[in-house]
C-alpha cells in the first residue's frame, strides 16, 4: 500500500472528452436519515437542491467506490520490488470507468466517469 494515498489523487471528471478542467469536489448531501460525502463534478446540481440553473453533471463517487479505486491503484503501482508508471492504465469497477491520465511520481490524476450516476 502506497502511504498517503488519499492525498495524492487528483480526480478530473470523465464526462467532458478530454476537457480536464473538471475537478471533482468533495459535496455533502445531508437529510434527516443520513449524511453523505461523495465526489462530484464541479456542474453537479443535487436533485435534492433548489438551484437548476443550467445543465447538471450527475458524474459522481462515493467514498467506497473512491477507497475501491485507491487499492487498485496500490496494486498496479506496487509489485514488491519497485513502484511502476501506470499513467495511461484503464480498468472499470463496479460501472465507473478510471483513467490514469497524469502519473508524474508525485501523485496521479485520474479521471472518473460512473456510467450508472449518469443514467439516471
Amino acid at each position: 500500500m502506497i502511504l498517503n494515498t488519499w492525498n495524492k489523487i487528483t480526480l478530473i471528471c470523465g464526462n467532458h472528452g478530454d476537457d480536464c478542467t473538471h475537478q471533482m469536489q468533495i459535496k455533502q448531501y445531508e437529510n434527516d436519515k443520513r449524511d453523505t460525502v461523495f465526489y462530484s463534478c464541479p456542474e453537479y446540481k443535487s436533485i435534492y437542491g433548489s438551484n437548476h440553473d443550467g445543465r447538471s453533471c450527475n458524474n459522481r463517487l462515493s467514498i467506497k467506490d473512491y477507497e475501491h479505486m485507491m487499492e487498485k491503484i496500490s496494486e498496479l503501482v506496487d509489485d514488491g520490488a519497485k513502484i511502476i508508471d501506470i499513467e495511461g492504465v484503464k480498468w472499470t469497477d463496479r460501472g465507473i470507468d478510471y483513467k490514469v491520465i497524469k502519473d508524474d511520481g508525485k501523485g496521479y490524476t485520474v479521471s472518473v466517469l460512473n456510467r450508472k450516476a449518469m443514467a439516471k
